[in-house]
């Protein structure tokens, strides 16, 4: 048996085991006090501290003369700071009333308490707060979110209240974005909107990649600076104003125009305070080390407010103006004729100074509010700025609201009052069909409702019993393309053939016969008809069933939202209490297993909430609309008429846009699809153009067309520059020989040689004038002769590429480069050499030659400042802080602590950069005239041109001779400031032809419309001799461009107009 140890050697032991963890306990308070002793110490001081990110002002934007048009108001918003409340912990333990020990969750309880008391001061719901609180504040705690924006000066006042005793409450005083002058300008200002997640991780992936390139200049390692960057010094500075612009989700952004353009330059830079606060929160101190907010630049752009608006004025005038004014060929009886436009034309005025490039008026008609872009907290407001928005981006949720009749079509008239008009069934027609149609008779006289039903049921019946399952092909064997009786007779269906060939008969085109059945598909939905409703309502017309549809579509928009309210507070509510645990616990699962981001809780459950009520909508919406439905007379009306049971049904046949989800039987070139195939929807929205009306659209930059006579400028400069001149005839005739189209003469030579329609392998154009006589270069422009110009490019140039050579070299084909997004370059034809047609075409501006008026602002520009291509400027200069930043400032410096010291250690920048402040300086920066190229243009050539523009207004034969302008003889205050301006002004009519159908039905052809344009250049005078016109001084570029009018001299008042205007200007400004 072994002897027990002695004592000493188990006390040993003992002191052995006390030293080793007194060891550890000294190792570890070295760890804290020294390894961990900075994290600990901001560990230690973090609850004691409240950081507040203070937001910068957005900078301003004004015009030339400093009247704002974009500018920041106050709003109070309530936000929560989750890194706050992420201080009280989320797990406690306490001692319950028996004793034991009882887990307690402080944070949660907490949130739940917070979200009670701002539920009472916001009118808000608790439980949405509270999901919003756990949801979404957390994913950015040290970042404000905004639960509720735009309060009242009351309920800011009660929240800062509150602020004082419950951490996390931030009454926030922030600026919105506000444009006084509402619509005016709106295409140069552009709008905001929330920044998307495509924005949001580009600039979080370029944050990284400049971190990643400095951290490896720091660790000494090769590295290739990012693109675009030129030092290190450049990637310091760009980190900086990244980080200090402090991007969040919840942030707006510019999405177009200068707010676009300008995003970093007015954005400004964030600023911080920190707070000393005891432990429920208070704050005691303001402590050292935060910094202000810094307001982003100001902006004054070179524009004119009272010009711009002017402008405005005069494009809402001339639509008026345009009405009825199209005239030309009906394709079928070829008769001359009114044509048919669009509910909204377009158009724009461009005002350009040609000394400096300086923009002082871009208008385009129409227009849209950026004020509608700004989020507001009202729900009514808020509500009518979605519409609104839906209208300005003309998307499908608007086209839809017009359809349903929830929606007004509108557009502004003179003195920018707007017209409103309902989409009721005949105007719908209207937009759709020609006014002398069968195709149209048969919709807008007496179809019923069981007209409606009974055509598409017996095309059914036929196509069954036919075997064919091309429904065209079944109607080119009812109805023979060659007009004769059909020999066809489906035995099964002779009734049904014999009530088709009634009804459908008087149209002509089987396409259209086609076109008949899908439009009365759309309008009633037959499986929904049962025999009795058909028979009590059968003898509706289609235009009153379509007006009773309209008013239903509006009182469900109504009784659907009071019942979303009441779901929401009922049904759904009781729905999370049983299940919100076990659903949001399948979702996390659902998103592992996909291995994809965790989405906030609460998106689920609005998704959820929406199915839910989409469910119970669907069944039981039309025992809801019957019982509401003293809200639509017409529907009270025929319910009198029926039982409740065939009221509801009834009810059930009307259907909303989104409920025309049919394909279309027919297939129709002219009707834009939105799917992979064409559907009732899309026969619906084909009352609205395709691409849109414009109202967001800028036609002075962002949309181009041909750009017709001012063209023969460029034609002209090319001419001359090669030294070559032309005289003819320009006078209509025929061949004797051949009296078809091939032997009709444009013009004859000075010999009196003729120069037949069909030339040298092309179709020379012919003048609009039958007789204009012998014309040189100047009276060609004067008379905008056709055939002179496309004779001078055919049979002069020495290559035709040299006429799409000079138009480049003018500034067509390319993008001007004004400061504004989404400009489009245009097109200049590359085919001139191997078509003639193409060649004689552009020399007049037509073909494949497409522009922007801007483009042609440039181009006048040009010949007037003596071949200056200017690039046009919308910016005239920006005034602001440019915020210091430690390293860039560092790194720049050239003095700096122990320079000489550093230098003679291989170290040549500043090592001590604590002393280095971070400074705000001012700094204001002027855009120069930026000349592109200069294209030489001698006096001579120069004289040319000015000399036929100015025979052009003031000539005894001039296109745009005031005693030939109807808006002129029409108004005598206008022909008199028209007058005023002789030999000031002169200019280019141009009129360019395209072709356009503004109807869809098959069957209908596209006619030949016009854009009429006016280019004009005004002269100063001399001061001493006011009758002496300064060549040399030009004064103002001006282009007017109107959509779907009759003569380009009917522009050339409007161009008179804007340089009255800005002479006015001037004067009230002392320039």
């Amino acid at each position: 048996m072994m002897a027990d140890p002695p004592i000493s050697s188990k006390a040993n032991r003992v002191l052995k085991g006390i030293l080793i963890a007194f060891l550890i306990i000294v190792l570890r308070i070295w760890h804290l006090g020294v390894v961990q002793r900075e994290e600990k110490l901001l560990e230690s001081e973090r609850p004691k501290q409240r950081t507040i990110i203070l937001k910068a002002n957005r900078g301003t934007i004004c015009d030339r003369f400093n009247i704002p048009l974009a500018i920041n108001r106050i709003c109070y918003n309530a936000a929560i700071y989750y890194g706050q409340i992420a201080q009280i912990p989320t797990i406690s333990w306490q001692t319950g009333e028996s004793g034991k020990r009882v887990r307690i969750f402080p944070r949660k309880e907490y949130i739940r308490n917070l979200s009670e008391i701002l539920s009472r001061a916001l009118q808000m719901d608790a439980d949405r707060i509270e999901d919003l609180i756990h949801s979404k504040a957390s994913l950015f705690p040290h970042v404000p979110f905004i639960i509720k924006s735009g309060l009242s000066e009351e309920e800011h006042y009660r929240l800062r209240m509150l602020e004082k005793d419950w951490l996390g409450i931030h009454a926030e005083i922030a600026s919105e974005r506000f444009y006084p002058h509402g619509k005016t300008a709106s295409h140069i200002i552009g709008a905001m909107g929330a920044i998307n997640q495509k924005e949001y991780s580009r600039i979080a992936e370029e944050i990284h990649l400049l971190q990643e390139t400095l951290k490896f200049q720091e660790m000494g390692l090769e590295s290739s600076l990012p693109p675009g960057y030129i030092s290190i010094e450049s990637v310091y500075q760009r980190l900086g104003e990244l980080k200090e612009k402090a991007y969040t989700i919840n942030d707006l952004v510019g999405k177009t125009g200068i707010e676009a353009t300008l995003e970093e330059d007015l954005r400004g830079f964030f600023g911080k305070k920190t707070f000393e606060v005891d432990q429920k929160g208070r704050s005691l101190r303001e402590l050292p080390g935060g910094r202000e907010a810094a307001a982003g630049k100001k902006a004054v752009l070179s524009i004119s407010l009272e010009l711009q608006e002017f402008a405005e004025a005069l494009l809402a005038q001339s639509e008026k103006k345009r009405e009825n004014c199209s005239l030309g060929t009906d394709p079928l009886d070829k008769k001359r004729k009114i044509q048919k436009q669009p509910w909204i034309k377009g158009g724009a005025i461009v005002a350009l100074d040609p000394n400096t490039g300086e923009v002082l008026a871009l208008a385009s008609y129409p227009r849209f509010d950026p004020n509608d872009f700004i989020p507001s907290a009202n729900a009514s407001l808020r509500e009518k700025k979605q519409i609104e928005v839906c209208r300005w981006l003309e998307n499908e949720a608007f086209i839809g609201a017009l359809w349903d009749g929830k929606e007004l079509l509108k557009r502004e008239s003179i003195h920018f009052t707007e017209e409103e008009k309902v989409l009721d069934w005949e105007f719908y027609l209207d937009l759709l069909l020609p006014k002398e149609n069968p195709l149209r008779n048969l919709f807008s006289k007496s179809l019923q409702v069981a007209d409606a039903i009974r055509i598409q049921e017996d095309f059914e019946e036929l196509l069954f019993f036919s075997k064919l399952s091309d429904p065209k092909a079944l109607l080119d064997q009812l109805f023979p393309p060659d007009g004769k009786p059909s020999r066809v007779k489906i035995d099964q269906a002779l009734n049904a053939q014999k009530r088709l060939e009634l009804l459908l008969g008087p149209i002509s085109s089987n396409s259209d016969k086609l076109f008949a059945i899908d439009l009365c598909r759309m309008l009633v939905y037959s499986p929904a008809f049962s025999d009795a409703l058909l028979k009590e309502i059968g003898s509706l017309k289609i235009d009153a069933y379509r007006s009773l549809c309209q008013s239903v579509q509006r009182l469900e928009a109504k009784v659907k939202r009071d019942w979303e309210q009441k779901f929401h507070e009922t049904e759904f509510r009781i729905w999370k209490e049983a299940h919100q645990k076990e659903f949001l616990a399948q979702k996390r699962e659902e998103e592992r297993e996909a291995k994809t981001y965790a989405r906030p809780y609460v998106d689920y459950l609005d998704k959820k909430e929406k199915e839910q009520f989409a469910l119970l909508w669907e069944e039981k919406r039309g025992s809801l609309l019957f019982e509401q439905r003293a809200g639509s007379p017409e529907l009270e009306k025929i319910c009198k008429q029926l039982n409740p049971e065939l009221s509801i049904e009834l009810i059930c046949t009307l259907r909303s846009f989104n409920q025309l989800s049919r394909p279309l039987l027919g297939s129709y070139s002219k009707l834009h699809s939105r799917g992979a195939f064409q559907t009732e929807k899309d026969l619906a929205a084909a009352f609205y153009p395709t691409g849109g009306f414009g109202f967001s659209r800028s036609y002075a930059f962002q949309g181009s067309a041909p750009q017709g006579s001012i063209f023969k400028l460029v034609t002209a400069f090319e001419a001359l520059r090669q030294n070559k001149s032309l005289t003819l005839i320009d006078e209509l005739g025929w061949d004797p020989k051949n009296p078809s189209e091939k032997g009709e003469i444009v013009a004859y030579t000075l010999n009196k040689n003729p120069y037949l329609r069909f030339y040298k392998g092309g179709r020379l154009p012919r003048s609009h004038a039958s007789s204009i006589g012998k014309i040189d270069l100047a009276g060609a422009l004067e008379q905008s002769s056709n055939p002179y110009f496309s004779i001078l490019a055919g049979d002069l140039l020495e290559n035709p590429e040299d006429l799409s050579g000079a138009a480049r070299l003018l500034g067509l084909g390319e993008k001007t480069g004004i400061e504004l997004p989404g400009e489009i370059r245009g097109r200049v034809p590359t085919d001139l050499k191997s078509n003639r047609t193409g060649l004689y075409s552009t020399a007049i501006g037509q073909h494949t030659l497409l522009s922007t008026p801007l483009q042609s602002a440039a181009l006048l520009a040009l010949i007037a400042n003596g071949g200056d291509l200017l690039k046009p400027k919308i910016v005239k200069e920006a005034i602001g802080l440019t915020v210091g930043r430690k390293p860039l400032d560092a790194f720049a410096a050239t003095n700096y602590l122990a320079k000489a010291e550093l230098s003679s250690i291989g170290i040549h920048f500043p090592l001590f950069t604590a002393v280095h402040k971070s400074t705000s300086r001012p700094v204001e920066k002027k855009m120069v005239t930026e000349v592109k190229r200069t294209v030489p243009l001698s006096d001579f050539m120069r004289h040319q041109l000015l000399e036929g523009m100015d025979r052009a207004v003031w000539g005894p034969k001039g296109s745009a001779r005031p005693t030939a302008i109807k808006l002129l003889l029409s108004n005598p205050l206008w022909m008199r400031d028209y007058l005023s301006l002789q030999h000031q002004m002169i200019g280019k009519t141009s009129t360019a032809e395209i072709l356009y159908n503004p109807n869809i039905n098959p069957s209908s052809k596209p006619q030949v419309y016009k854009h009429i344009s006016f280019g004009a250049i005004a002269f100063e005078t001399d001061p001493h001799h006011p009758t002496r016109i300064r060549r040399d001084r030009p004064e103002l570029i001006v282009i007017v461009f109107l959509r779907y009018g009759d003569g380009g001299k009917e522009a050339a008042p409007y161009a008179a107009q804007m340089i009255r205007k800005w002479r006015e200007i001037k004067k009230s400004h002392s320039l």
